[in-house]
């Protein structure tokens, strides 16, 4: 018998997988944040698992969340009113 073939360590690189569920990422339903690509659908806070957009999340430590809840988790309270469109934006 011919005995298989090795196996490769690193995936070919027209194959991205999702860092959420590791399946094949589409074009079409490909998300790229914080430097690592999700599913569209797999794009989500990490605390309470709504459905995000690269213009309404915030990451931490390689983990996404909704706004509200990044501040709540890792900024210190303090008496800020929604000022997430205020201040010079950055583009």
């Amino acid at each position: 018998g011919s005995s298989g073939s090795s196996g490769m360590k690193f995936q070919a690189p027209a194959r991205e997988t999702c860092v959420e569920c590791q399946k094949t990422v589409y074009p079409m339903e490909r998300l790229l944040a914080n430097q690592q690509v999700f599913h569209i659908s797999c794009f989500r806070c990490s605390y309470c698992n709504n459905k995000l957009s690269l213009g309404t999340y915030a990451s931490l430590h390689g983990r996404i969340y909704c706004k509200p809840h990044f501040n709540q988790l890792f900024k210190s309270k303090g008496n800020y009113d929604e000022g997430f469109g205020s201040g010079p934006s950055s583009g």
